[in-house]
């Protein structure tokens, strides 16, 4: 308990309300375990399993969202767009470090990426004014409106990357605006606050190695020196 204790206050909880809510997960899994007469074991571990799951999903999604200085349910809102066109669980990040790059190329003078943005409807000023998420959602309208399925689909790619290879840009557009009203800003802390506790315990986990290292490193290297011996002798 006292390393969650350590992580409540890391994180800014307030401890009572956050021993409070550990407290109803628990009465939470023994009445879902009661109720369909299965054992509290293979509850804890479907719930464990879940847990480790969606920390690792929180970690990335809020990674994407910092690197890309973008809102995460931003990320969530484009990550479920393109999930239901078919393209991969890590194409949300790969698609928003592809167009930021364009974004950047345009922004440094590179005349044929600014020629491609201004033919498909976004100017100069959009892309110098616009926030990150504003930008791309504007992109994905203008290039779901060209016509022609060939041009449309090589120019998603040139403008957003190898994510959008064989996916359809217009079902990704439809699919992000309609997922919006699905993910808000209430969600944003949730992720941000499991990311900081991944956070810590990489912190806190290198730390240890750190120390285990230093104090036991005399005595494995001599294990090492030992076994080696040991190998020359028999061999």
């Amino acid at each position: 308990m006292a390393i969650i204790s350590r992580l409540a206050v890391l994180l800014g909880l307030d401890a009572g309300e956050f021993n409070a809510g550990l407290g109803k997960a628990k009465d939470k899994v023994e009445g879902f375990a009661a109720s369909t007469k299965i054992g509290l074991a293979a509850v804890s571990a479907s719930f464990l399993a879940l847990g480790r799951s969606a920390i690792q999903y929180a970690d990335e999604i809020s990674q994407v969202a910092q690197t890309n200085d973008t809102a995460i349910h931003n990320v969530l809102a484009l990550n479920e767009a393109l999930l239901v066109a078919g393209a991969g669980s890590d194409s949300a990040g790969k698609l928003f470090q592809a167009f930021n790059n364009k974004v950047d190329e345009a922004a440094s003078g590179s005349d044929k990426t600014r020629a491609v943005f201004q033919k498909l409807g976004v100017s100069l000023s959009d892309i110098g004014k616009l926030p990150t998420d504003k930008l791309l959602e504007k992109t994905l309208k203008q290039l779901s409106a060209i016509p022609d399925a060939t041009t449309r689909s090589a120019r998603s790619v040139e403008l957003l990357g190898k994510a959008m290879r064989g996916i359809d840009v217009r079902e990704v557009y439809s699919e992000m605006m309609a997922a919006q009203g699905k993910f808000t800003e209430d969600m944003d802390k949730s992720f941000y606050n499991v990311k900081q506790m991944v956070d810590v315990i990489t912190v806190a986990f290198t730390d240890l190695k750190i120390a285990f290292i230093t104090n036991f490193g005399p005595a494995i290297e001599g294990l090492i020196v030992l076994f080696t011996k040991l190998t020359y002798a028999i061999a």
